[in-house]
């Protein structure tokens, strides 16, 4: 009875906190309802009690692991690799809601020597009216950004080279896009930020990290024009008209300001700051930019992308995450968006970059209960390898959401844009429900040949335990194996292992952003994820399963060298495996665009075909296993 009690009360709660304080008439009787679990000052949590796992999850994880035979475990090597770097908060008792939501974290190879480096944001301190009036001059001079470059020498280390590659900028980072901007070759860097994003060109060399802030050469400084409406997170490169270079999606949230936060003013207990939900504040439009003449030109307006209220006219998007793929299997970019508290998008593109939303129409507006939630990161992934070919292949879109509402699953049955939230069919709604998701990814973790499911969690209070014994600030990171393999049958089942399981993976953390990588190149995808405030994680993956493996990278034309948009089918064995290439997945996060796959028992590799993004088909054999390959279309060196 007492555990029924605390689940009725975290759900009303919960709904509270996400739903109810828009109405100020009513703003008292709400605030009583947070004031259960919300606390007043800010204060740095890195430890905290896991939250204890289902008696039921052990029961039903322990013969899955006998018969997957998995041997995932993660350790976390942060400090041994010598990351000494701590997300800040802009101001711990202000509870300004920019702190509550982090920053991200962007895995790619700089300098190009062969190892991955690391960017993550930080915070500011905002200077209260100069925000609103001088962008540029509203936060101090501590920087948003902060770039370590990898170094492999033996062991893997990560050196602060932020002010050295000219990557220090004043400003409050939220997010990551990886992409060739300039066309030159390289991965250039987009971060977001809370009135303003900066625009960073890759000048390095190998073992030498430069960049140059071509922010306002390239037309962006424009986007801060209006600082007000400039929160900006989640952000993708994607050639979405097919014209042979990469154009933006930028995704932004509320519209805010210190001041805005002030008049807001959430509270409790009728006298202590909260960080409130968005409820209270304008929604933004997501901003499409196309790149002419080596500068962006915003072409929101024109293309589709400015979602509105049919009765009222003001945007509907509150953005937290967005991830790209071909929903509709047409052979161009569709976009899926999650928003906070309203409906999710899915933008189909016609295939001149013209989009239309349909989130509704395809199932994934709203969760099986026809409410929106509180979406945060994103990915998506096909679930099942199909013996015979992709065109039954399940096409999944994984969405965290708020405490209380389980992680969303929407499932496509087939290469058609018509989803169901298969969250409690697949596994994933029990597990999920207590716990606060931003990051997530799909990864192949053990090798085997099917994706599983990684996340991140954290909550927004310090001192939510207090009053939901459920809750911690602090939350474990979860990892559902995909069990396809041990079941048998055609639908796959993720589990979750266990808390004793995966090692560090499941210590507590307060989670935000969350990437994926080979960091090691030992062949499996590593995790790197960042918290609210404190150290970021980087946990090697040391599964030691046997499985074999491969790893393909691309190289595209100029104006898309990565391949942005390209559909890599790897046939092998028994199964058919399908990856879209593109680094925006996750939470205001950016990955390589390496597609890994895993091999399971199968020792070879019989055929990989690539549709490349301007439609050309290429066909590759006699690739051994084992290895990271770098292919072209036919006709490139």
């Amino acid at each position: 009875m007492t555990a029924s009690r605390d689940t009725d009360g975290a759900a009303r709660i919960n709904q509270a906190f996400r739903r109810s304080l828009a109405v100020l008439g009513v703003a008292a009787l709400a605030a009583g309802a947070i004031s259960a679990w919300r606390s007043h000052k800010a204060t740095p949590q890195t430890t905290a009690g896991a939250v204890p796992a289902p008696a039921d999850v052990e029961a039903t994880a322990r013969p899955l692991r006998e018969a997957l035979g998995s041997a995932v475990r993660y350790r976390d090597i942060t400090q041994e690799s010598g990351i000494t770097w701590t997300r800040s908060l802009a101001d711990p008792d202000g509870r300004l809601l920019p702190d509550a939501l982090g920053g991200g974290v962007a895995v790619l190879d700089a300098d190009g020597d062969g190892t991955h480096d690391l960017l993550f944001t930080d915070s500011c301190e905002w200077t209260g009216a100069a925000f609103a009036s001088e962008p540029r001059e509203g936060p101090t001079a501590r920087s948003g950004i902060v770039m370590l470059r990898g170094v492999r020498d033996g062991a893997l280390r990560y050196e602060d080279v932020t002010v050295d590659a000219g990557a220090s900028i004043p400003m409050h980072g939220t997010g990551f896009a990886v992409g060739d901007a300039d066309a030159d070759g390289r991965d250039d860097v987009l971060v977001t930020g809370v009135g303003r994003v900066a625009l960073l060109l890759n000048r390095s060399a190998p073992g030498q990290v430069r960049f140059e802030d071509a922010t306002a050469r390239m037309g962006l400084a424009e986007l801060a024009a209006d600082p007000e409406a400039a929160w900006f997170t989640s952000a993708a490169f994607l050639d979405s008209d097919r014209d042979g270079d990469l154009d933006l999606m930028l995704a932004r949230y509320v519209r805010w300001s210190p001041a805005i936060d002030a008049h807001v003013d959430y509270r409790i207990d009728g006298t202590a700051r909260a960080y409130g939900p968005p409820t209270g504040y304008e929604g933004l439009d997501l901003v499409r930019l196309r790149i002419d003449g080596g500068r962006f030109t915003d072409v929101s307006a024109e293309t589709g992308v400015q979602v509105r209220n049919p009765s009222t006219g003001v945007p509907v998007a509150k953005a937290l995450g967005l991830c790209v793929l071909d929903a509709d299997a047409d052979g161009d970019l569709d976009v899926v968006v999650a928003n906070d508290t309203v409906a999710n998008f899915l933008l189909i593109n016609d295939g001149t970059g013209r989009f239309t939303e349909s989130g509704a129409r395809a199932g994934i507006a709203y969760d099986r209960h026809g409410a929106a939630t509180g979406a945060m990161g994103i990915d998506a992934a096909w679930l099942r390898s199909d013996p015979r070919s992709t065109a039954s292949a399940d096409m999944a879109i994984a969405i965290g959401n708020f405490a209380n509402e389980p992680d969303s699953l929407y499932v496509s049955r087939g290469r058609t844009p018509a989803f169901s939230d298969d969250a409690a069919v697949e596994g994933i709604a029990g597990p999920t429900r207590g716990v606060l998701t931003f990051g997530l990814a799909f990864t192949d973790a053990d090798l085997d040949g099917h994706v599983d499911l990684v996340q991140a969690n954290g909550h927004l209070e310090p001192e939510v335990s207090r009053f939901l014994p459920s809750q911690t600030f602090a939350q474990r990171g979860q990892l559902f194996l995909n069990t396809s393999r041990a079941r048998g049958g055609s639908a796959p089942v993720l589990a979750e292992l266990p808390a004793t399981e995966a090692c560090a993976l499941r210590s507590p953390w307060v989670g935000r952003g969350l990437a994926v990588a080979d960091l090691d190149a030992d062949g499996d995808e590593d995790i790197v994820l960042t918290q609210m405030q404190g150290p970021p994680a980087v946990l090697v993956n040391e599964q030691a399963s046997g499985h074999s493996w491969i790893s393909i990278d691309l190289r595209g034309p100029a104006g898309n060298p990565s391949g942005i948009g390209a559909e890599i089918e790897l046939r092998t064995c028994d199964r058919v495996q399908r990856r879209t290439v593109s680094g925006a997945r996750s939470y205001q996060s950016a990955m390589p665009t390496t597609a890994h796959f895993g091999l399971g028992a199968c020792d070879r590799v019989d055929e990989i075909r690539i549709r490349w993004p301007d439609g050309r088909t290429s066909v590759h054999t006699g690739l051994a296993p084992r290895q990271r390959v770098t292919l072209a279309p036919l006709g490139l060196p």
